[in-house]
């Protein structure tokens, strides 16, 4: 889907919701009940920065398991390497990640590690292997990784590479529109920089 339709399709979405909370709020404001509720958005908003910071570390994303009953003593210190590779992913900038050279070589350096580690004198990891063996492990891959891609990222389906490459800006919008949220509960209430500063310490 183009973007200009991506963007149609959210504003349509979004403007009922933004015009209710609008003139709800400006209907409490002139109400004067604004006071029984100004505390909802620091407190929650708060609430959430800190539950979602706590517990983002919980979160992971669940990996097919794997019968490792045949393997060798060498098979299973191959896997160490992996894992080493696996625990660095959060060296690497936004940029990089939606980058698919950046995965072209990261696989080949993989390759060469894991082929080092059976035979340490190997200067090229796929020298020895057939065309044939290389495509069927392209292609197991290659559905595996469709399958985990369509079942946990949202409207995988629909992602094309640029706005795959976008999304490498996203933390940058989030710290905005969270910055922004900010100033505005600041603006409505001053005593809200006490909770601001509260949640960059937590």
């Amino acid at each position: 889907m183009p973007r200009w339709k991506l963007i149609t399709v959210a504003v349509l979405s979004a403007l009922p919701v933004v015009l209710f909370a609008g003139f709800g709020g400006w209907a409490l404001y002139r109400s004067g009940h604004w006071v029984w509720l100004w505390w909802t958005l620091p407190v929650c908003w708060g609430l959430s920065g800190i539950l979602a910071r706590r517990w983002a570390g919980d979160f992971k994303i669940p990996m097919p398991e794997i019968d490792c009953s045949q393997w060798t003593p060498q098979d299973q210190e191959a896997t160490k390497i992996i894992a080493a590779e696996q625990a660095r992913v959060g060296e690497y900038p936004a940029q990089q990640l939606t980058n698919p050279q950046f995965y072209t070589q990261l696989t080949q350096d993989l390759a060469l590690k894991i082929a080092r580690h059976y035979h340490p004198q190997a200067k090229d990891p796929l020298g020895d292997r057939s065309v044939v063996e290389i495509l069927a492990a392209v292609q197991l891959v290659s559905e595996d990784v469709e399958d985990w891609f369509l079942k946990y990222v949202p409207a995988s389906h629909l992602v094309t590479v640029a706005q795959w490459r976008m999304l490498s800006h996203a933390p940058t919008w989030w710290q905005t529109a969270s910055n922004a949220g900010w100033v505005a509960s600041i603006a409505m209430n001053p005593l809200n920089i006490a909770r601001y500063v509260a949640s960059k310490v937590a």
